[in-house]
């Protein structure tokens, strides 16, 4: 490596590694998570549907995040030779406060750099009525299908606005499952150009 990360970047503050288990959300998950799996069938089963593999992966995944006992890589600075313990991390999406805002930041710059074009862009949000909202509880391949809905929903409204069917808006979409309060309220949120382009490619 280049520069050592001892040294905080023109400070004389010593870099410190985090401490996960430390954290209020590391304490709640470890403390509970043999009781959760427990008394889930029973508890929340007939609510929340079948608790999927994916849930317990990540919870297990985010207990070992940060933690040198279940894997380290060795950093060694090639300035001063100062070595150091990087723990391997989880990687999980939403649940891992580290991993999450890390993958927020490498997808953020990968979305300007790479994907958006420079035209307006806005924040569109797709919900549902609740009333079908817990048929894709029980059936989470339908999720999938919501992106679709949204795309072709947001591609007829600007065709419709400009008034040519050769428009096609760009938008990256992402589905989120929960609101505010955690509970079930699956809906798409997508980044999508103020507008769409023709079939030869110019903005409208």
């Amino acid at each position: 490596m280049g520069a050592c990360p001892e040294l905080a970047p023109n400070t004389d503050k010593i870099y410190r590694p985090r401490n996960p288990k430390a954290t209020k959300l590391y304490q709640l998950v470890s403390s509970n998570l043999d009781k959760f799996l427990e008394v889930y069938p029973e508890r929340f089963g007939k609510k929340y549907g079948p608790l999927r593999n994916e849930v317990v992966e990540t919870l297990e995944s985010y207990l070992h995040c940060g933690i040198p006992s279940f894997g380290f890589a060795r950093v060694k600075c090639t300035d001063c030779n100062h070595e150091y313990i990087l723990p391997y991390s989880c990687k999980t999406r939403r649940l891992c406060p580290s991993c999450a805002q890390r993958q927020l930041q490498v997808f953020s710059l990968f979305l300007t750099e790479h994907v958006l074009e420079k035209v307006p862009h806005r924040h569109m949000v797709f919900s549902l009525p609740k009333i079908i909202r817990r048929c894709f509880l029980f059936r989470r391949k339908l999720l999938k299908k919501l992106t679709h809905c949204a795309w072709a929903t947001i591609t007829e409204f600007f065709q419709e606005t400009i008034g040519r069917d050769d428009i096609t808006p760009g938008i990256a979409m992402d589905i989120q499952t929960y609101g505010g309060l955690l509970g079930w309220m699956p809906h798409v949120h997508g980044i999508c150009t103020d507008g769409g382009f023709d079939s030869q490619g110019t903005f409208q």
